[in-house]
């Protein structure tokens, strides 16, 4: 699988939104299987799980959205989307060891881990 992350992606002046994955770049004429997903701002940070193959984006939004990059449809939504402030998300990680947790730093100082295993809240590290 290879991902792209470019703005020719998509045809958006401002800024780069989507995540674009699949088997050919954009701008090819295959119709492979190509799957974008839209935060509603900037997205910051991109991360991979070193052993679930989900993968996760930060974004100015406030969000980060998670997805199963196994899932090669068209049009499928991410598998999470986990709401970490109203202050942009910078900074997304994986726990490098089984790659259960998943830690989150926005511009408010917030310090969040998520248990992925139930995409819930587990632990706010720092909160102004």
């Amino acid at each position: 699988m290879k991902i792209w992350d470019t703005e020719s992606c998509i045809a958006e002046p401002d800024s780069y939104r989507g995540v674009v994955f699949g088997d050919t770049p954009s701008g090819s004429s295959s119709s492979s299987s190509t799957t974008t997903f839209k935060h509603s701002a900037q997205i910051n940070d991109i991360t991979f799980s070193p052993s679930n193959n989900i993968f996760a984006s930060a974004s100015d939004d406030g969000r980060i959205l998670a997805w199963d990059a196994r899932v090669r449809e068209k049009n499928v939504g991410p598998i999470a989307e986990l709401v970490v402030s109203d202050a942009p998300a910078r900074k997304c990680v994986f726990e490098y060891g089984s790659g259960n947790w998943l830690a989150s730093a926005s511009d408010d100082g917030r310090v969040c881990i998520y248990d992925v295993r139930k995409w819930e809240l587990a632990r706010v590290l720092y909160d102004r």
